[in-house]
Parts: C-alpha cells; sequence; structure tokens
C-alpha cells in the first residue's frame, strides 16, 4: 500500500516554480527571488520544509542582502548564518550514535567538502571569515544544494520530455498513415503510468509546450495571415482526447499559448508581425469559439473570462487583440461593460517585449503571483 507524504507545498510545480524563481540566478529578477524566499518561509510554518529547499532560501537571502550599503557585518553575519544551516543541515544527522564522529569524518562520508565545515567552524567559534570567503561559500553552497536536491527534478523532467517527443512523434507519423488511435492509446497510458510520481498539472505543462512548440513555434515557414488549418487537422483531435481524459491539460494548454502570446519577439520584427504570435492568437481563439470545442466548454478549462483576466494581467498587442475577441464574440460571465472598461484602460499601459526591451508603450504591468493555497 503507497504511503501517504504529506509536504508543505500543494504539488511539485508549485514546488519547482520556486526552483525556477532561484535558479539560475543570473537569469532570474530580485523581485522573482524574493517571491520564492517569502513563499519557502511560509511554508516553514506549515512544516516539513526539507533542509536544502530552507538552505537555498536563507543562502539566497544572504546574496540579496549583500548590497554594499548595509550596517557593518550585516553582511557577514547573513552569510555566517545561512553556511551554518547548510552544513549543520546535512552533517548532524550523520553524528548520531554511541560513538560521535567529528563533522569532518561525517562530510567525507556524505561527500561534502572539508571546507564547508571550516568556515562553518570560523563563523561559529572564531573571528568571523572574510566577505570574500563568505560570498564565495555561499555561491559553492547553492550548487551543493541544486545537486543534492534541485536537480533530481529536471533530471525527471528531462526524460519525460524525451520520452513525450518521441511519442508525438509516432503519433504524427500515425496520422498521416490514418492511424492516430495508436498513437493516442499510447500517450495515454504514458500520461496515466506517469501521475503516480509526477503530479498531472506538470506533466500536462510539459506536453502543452511540446505540443505548441510543434504547433505554433516549429511551422517556421509560415507567413503572417495564413491560416492554421495544417496544424489544426494533425493536432486538434489529440488536443481534444487529451482534454477529456486529462483535468490538467486544457487548462494548461490555454496558459502555455497566452504565454506565447507575451514572449519577446526578434529585435527587427514589431510584436503586431509576429507569426509565431499570430498562430498562438488564432489557436486561443479556435479553442475557445469553435463549435468543435464546445462540448469541452468551462467544465474541462475553456473558460473565456480566466483567459480575458491572465490577458489583461499581462498587457500588450496580442493578449489585448484576444480579450476584445472574447467579449465580442462570447457574452462574459461578468458584465461586458465591466471587461470593456478595463480593456481601455489597458490599451493605455500596454506593453510589448521585443528582445527583452521595452516599447515605446508606457509603464510595465505590475506582476501578479499565484496566491499559496490554503491547507
Amino acid at each position: 500500500m503507497p504511503r501517504l507524504r504529506m509536504t508543505p507545498w500543494q504539488d511539485t510545480a508549485e514546488l519547482l516554480e520556486v526552483r525556477d524563481k532561484l535558479y539560475p540566478e543570473d537569469k532570474v529578477s530580485r523581485e522573482d527571488r524574493l517571491w520564492a524566499i517569502e513563499v519557502v518561509t511560509a511554508w516553514s510554518v506549515r512544516g516539513g520544509v526539507p533542509h536544502l529547499v530552507s538552505s537555498t532560501a536563507a543562502l539566497t537571502a544572504a546574496i540579496l542582502n549583500d548590497t554594499g550599503d548595509n550596517i557593518p557585518y550585516c553582511a557577514e553575519f547573513a552569510y555566517a548564518g545561512a553556511i551554518c544551516l547548510f552544513v549543520t543541515g546535512l552533517v548532524d544527522p550523520g553524528r548520531k550514535g554511541i560513538y560521535v564522529k567529528s563533522m569532518y569524518d561525517v562530510a567525507e562520508e556524505i561527500g561534502l567538502r572539508a571546507s564547508f565545515v571550516d568556515v562553518r567552524h570560523d563563523a561559529t567559534h572564531g573571528p568571523l571569515p572574510s566577505l570574500v570567503v563568505l560570498r564565495q561559500a555561499a555561491q559553492d553552497a547553492l550548487k551543493e544544494c541544486w545537486t543534492r536536491y534541485w536537480q533530481q527534478f529536471s533530471l525527471e523532467e528531462d526524460k519525460l520530455r524525451v520520452r513525450l517527443r518521441e511519442l508525438l512523434r509516432q503519433y504524427i507519423r500515425l496520422h498521416m498513415g490514418g492511424r492516430r488511435d495508436l498513437a493516442l492509446l499510447e500517450v495515454n497510458a504514458l500520461l496515466r503510468g506517469l501521475a503516480s510520481h509526477i503530479p498531472n498539472r506538470r506533466e500536462a505543462d510539459i506536453l502543452s509546450g511540446i505540443l505548441a512548440e510543434a504547433a505554433i513555434t516549429n511551422p517556421d515557414d509560415r507567413e503572417l495571415g495564413s491560416s492554421i488549418d495544417g496544424s489544426v487537422a494533425v493536432f486538434e483531435y489529440l488536443m481534444q482526447v487529451l482534454g477529456r481524459h486529462t483535468r490538467h491539460f486544457l487548462p494548461a494548454l490555454m496558459d502555455e499559448h497566452i504565454r506565447l502570446l507575451t514572449m519577446p519577439s526578434p529585435p527587427s520584427q514589431p510584436p503586431a508581425l509576429d507569426a509565431r504570435r499570430e498562430a498562438a492568437f488564432l489557436w486561443l481563439v479556435r479553442l475557445l469559439t469553435h463549435e468543435a470545442w464546445r462540448p469541452h466548454g468551462r467544465y474541462h478549462g475553456l473558460d473565456p473570462d480566466a483567459v480575458v483576466a491572465k490577458c489583461l494581467g499581462q498587457p500588450g498587442t496580442w493578449t489585448l487583440r484576444l480579450a476584445t475577441s472574447m467579449t465580442t464574440s462570447i457574452p462574459p460571465a461578468a458584465s461586458p461593460k465591466i471587461w470593456n472598461d478595463v480593456i481601455a484602460m489597458a490599451h493605455s499601459g500596454a506593453v510589448d517585449i521585443v528582445s527583452d526591451t521595452v516599447s515605446d508603450d508606457e509603464g510595465l504591468p505590475e506582476r501578479i503571483g499565484s496566491p499559496l493555497p490554503v491547507q
């Protein structure tokens, strides 16, 4: 009988969202890293946070605290506390017993460098190590946290992506040969088999990204203004079957398409002339308005109001175009006048990203974070 394992996070997707806000540090904004630290702090109230997760948050907080304008010893003490937490939490479990081993002996057994124990010893019993030593130790400790804990999820996801891409290629070949049902059975069998150790939503996110890549991003020869009939003929049936059998799939697919609407454009291409964004826009309009998708509806995750709300949270050329299209083609649950007023306000602050630079439109929308689930 499987054992019930309680975690402070709702699912692995939430845990990995925090990981993606902590690593790699040179590609994550300060605001995102602070948000991740706050989430880990909230988890600690619930209890059961793995040592290396709390150590990652503590080390990251110490690094963010090292701004150069602190009072004397502020940065040193923050680094020292985080490094002592990291080392002690790894080594202490191996020191229990009748004959207590030294920290150096345990560190050697678990493959931890003796230099970490040195820094911990100096910070605890002697003069604080220099700021240069502490900074380097904190960076090295973050790498250890990645290798000892976070990396396992990346390896699982990489294997999952390889397998899903293989099945998708097989599905396309069988579809072209008139035997698409066989490929669908294999994809659904894979999804069911992985559900025991990878949450459905995370699995659905990965599959949605792969499908969007195949249906939208890869057809580079598609021109602006052309239809998506070719992609629809190949992928729509697959999406419908997965939507009926995997409740997380269609919400994940919608989120992936909205993400594509807001992705950076090439430097020489205005967002309004981006054929990839137009393809994502056309797919979203089809999913939400075409009669072929009416049997799925809100119950399966095709909620026009939710899509409009997400578009308004990331106002840009294509998201506002989609929001306007939804309010005119489908009567939303909220008052149409309310939506139209909000859309008009969003137009005044719309921003498009072109190679990670802001356009001439005014202002950036604030980041809207998902609240923690209440348990």
